[in-house]
C-alpha cells in the first residue's frame, strides 16, 4: 500500500507546453523547491531544468495528496480530471487554467463542485497581472464621462499561420476566438465593472473556426460603453485602447510590457504575480462575475 502523503509537500504540474514553458520557470523564479511532473510530460522537458523535477507515473496521480496541483491541461482534460477522475480531492489548492471548461455550462458545474467541496482554487486570468492593467482600471473609473472606448486586438494565431490541428481553435473544445483569446478580456473587463454587453459578433467562421469577435461592454456602474474588437487571423499586431481620439494604450501584444528576462518569455513575469497572489473571498467573487459575463455573452451567439 502506498503512502498516501509521500507528496504533500509538492506541488503536482499537469500539463506540457503552458506548463513547462511558463509555469515551471515562474515556480523555480518564486523558489518553489519540490515540483513534481507527469512522467508522460517528461521528454516535452528543457534540458536546462531537467534537475529541478521530479517524476511521478500518471496512473499513480489519483493515489496521492499534493500541496498543490496546476493544472495547465485543454480545457476538456481539465474538466475530466477534476470532475470525472475527482482530482480536487488530492489537493485542497488547486490553479486553474482558462477557460475552466470547454463551455460555461460544465465550467459553472465544475465551479460548484470546488465550492461544495471547500477547495481553494484560483484562476489564471494573466491579464490582470499585467503592467497595464492597473492604469486601465483607474483610467476608466476616473475618466468614464469622457466618451466610449475602443479595445482592438489583432494578431495572426500561430496555429492558425501553421494550419495546424489544435484545441485553441476548435470552440467546441473551449478553443476559438472567444474562449480561448477573448476569456482574457472577459475577465479584465468584468473586473474593471462590466457586466453585460448590448451586442456580440463573430466572423470568418469555417466550419468550427471562429478567428474574429466584436461586442459591446456595458456596465451599470456608469462607465464608458467598450467596443471590442478581437482578430485572431491578422497580419498586424496591435492591442490598443482608445477613447475618443485620445490613445491610452498601443502595444504590439498585451504582453509586450513585461519583462523578457525569464527565457524571452514575456508571460512568466504576469505568472509569477499570479502564483504569489493569496487567494480570497474577493478574488473568487471577481471569478463567479467573470463566468457570468462569459455565460452572457455565449448564450447570445
Amino acid at each position: 500500500m502506498c503512502d498516501k502523503n509521500k507528496y504533500v509537500e509538492y506541488i503536482l504540474l499537469l500539463g506540457k507546453g503552458f506548463a513547462l514553458n511558463v509555469y515551471l520557470p515562474a515556480l523555480l523564479a518564486i523558489d518553489c523547491k519540490k515540483i513534481l511532473i507527469a512522467s508522460s510530460a517528461k521528454k516535452h522537458l528543457n534540458e536546462d531544468l531537467i534537475q529541478y523535477i521530479e517524476y511521478i507515473d500518471d496512473e499513480e496521480i489519483v493515489n496521492y495528496k499534493f500541496l498543490k496541483i496546476i493544472f495547465a491541461e485543454p480545457p476538456d482534460k481539465q474538466y475530466s480530471l477534476i470532475c470525472d477522475k475527482g482530482l480536487w480531492r488530492n489537493s485542497n489548492n488547486l490553479i486553474l487554467e482558462k477557460p475552466i471548461a470547454e463551455n460555461y455550462k460544465k465550467a459553472q458545474y465544475l465551479i460548484s463542485i470546488l465550492n461544495k467541496k471547500g477547495n481553494i482554487y484560483s484562476i489564471n486570468y494573466s491579464f490582470r497581472y499585467t503592467k497595464w492593467f492597473a492604469d486601465m482600471y483607474k483610467y476608466i473609473h476616473n475618466n468614464h464621462k469622457k466618451g466610449e472606448i475602443d479595445i482592438t486586438w489583432k494578431f495572426k494565431s500561430r496555429h492558425l499561420k501553421k494550419k495546424k490541428a489544435s484545441w485553441k481553435t476548435n470552440q467546441l473544445l473551449g478553443g476559438g476566438i472567444i474562449k480561448y483569446y477573448g476569456i482574457h478580456l472577459i475577465a479584465v473587463l468584468s473586473d474593471i465593472g462590466y457586466s453585460d454587453i448590448n451586442k456580440s459578433n463573430i466572423s470568418n467562421q469555417e466550419n468550427i473556426e471562429l478567428t474574429s469577435w466584436s461586442s459591446e461592454f456595458v456596465s451599470n456602474k456608469k462607465l464608458p460603453k467598450i467596443n471590442l474588437l478581437i482578430d485572431s487571423y491578422s497580419d498586424e499586431n496591435i492591442f490598443c485602447w482608445k477613447q475618443i481620439n485620445q490613445t491610452l494604450l498601443e502595444i504590439d501584444s498585451p504582453f509586450s510590457l513585461e519583462s523578457s528576462e525569464y527565457k524571452g518569455d514575456n508571460r512568466i513575469p504576469p505568472t509569477i504575480k499570479f502564483l504569489k497572489e493569496k487567494n480570497n473571498d474577493l478574488l473568487n467573487y471577481k471569478n463567479m462575475e467573470a463566468l457570468e459575463l462569459w455565460s452572457k455573452i455565449e448564450s447570445i451567439i
